[in-house]
C-alpha cells in the first residue's frame, strides 16, 4: 500500500518539516545565548558552589575512626585561628599526595557535591597547588 500523503506532498514538506524543526532548536540556543548562559535549557536550576581555601596539614597522622580504624590527616584553615584549630581530615584530596614529616600549605579547590550517596562526603577537595612543603625534623 502506498502512502497518499506522501503522494500528495512530496519532498518540499518533508524538508520544510526539518527546517521548521532546526529553526526552534537556533531560536532557543540564541535565546540562551542571549541571556548569556548557553546551557540555561538544560540544567536543573541548582548549581554546585566551589570554593577556594588555603589549608596547613600536620606533619604526622593521627588515629581516628571512620568506617573503621584508619589514619587522618589533621589540617586547619589560614589563617588559623587563635586555638590552633587542627581538625581531623577523614577525605581525601584529589591530587595530592601525603608524606609524613612535613607541614604542608595547600591551595585547595572545594566543591560542594550535590547527592551524594548516604555513606560519601557531600564535599570534594581538589589539589590546586602545593604552596609550601617544609620539613619538620
Amino acid at each position: 500500500m502506498r502512502c497518499k500523503f506522501w503522494e500528495k506532498r512530496g519532498w518540499p514538506y518533508l524538508i520544510g518539516g526539518a527546517v521548521v524543526v532546526l529553526l526552534v532548536i537556533g531560536g532557543t540556543m540564541l535565546l540562551d545565548t542571549v541571556t548569556e548562559n548557553p546551557y540555561q535549557g538544560y540544567q536543573n536550576g541548582t548549581e554546585n558552589k566551589t570554593t577556594i581555601i588555603t589549608i596547613q596539614i600536620a606533619p604526622t597522622l593521627e588515629d581516628c575512626t571512620g568506617v573503621g580504624p584508619q589514619k587522618c590527616m589533621l589540617i586547619r584553615e589560614i589563617p588559623a585561628p587563635e586555638d590552633g584549630g587542627w581538625e581531623l581530615f577523614y577525605d581525601q584530596i584529589e591530587g595530592f599526595t601525603y608524606a609524613e614529616g612535613y607541614l604542608w600549605t595547600l591551595r585547595v579547590n572545594v566543591t560542594e557535591v550535590e547527592n551524594p550517596p548516604a555513606d560519601a562526603p557531600d564535599l570534594r577537595y581538589e589539589l590546586i597547588e602545593v604552596m609550601e612543603k617544609k620539613p619538620t625534623l
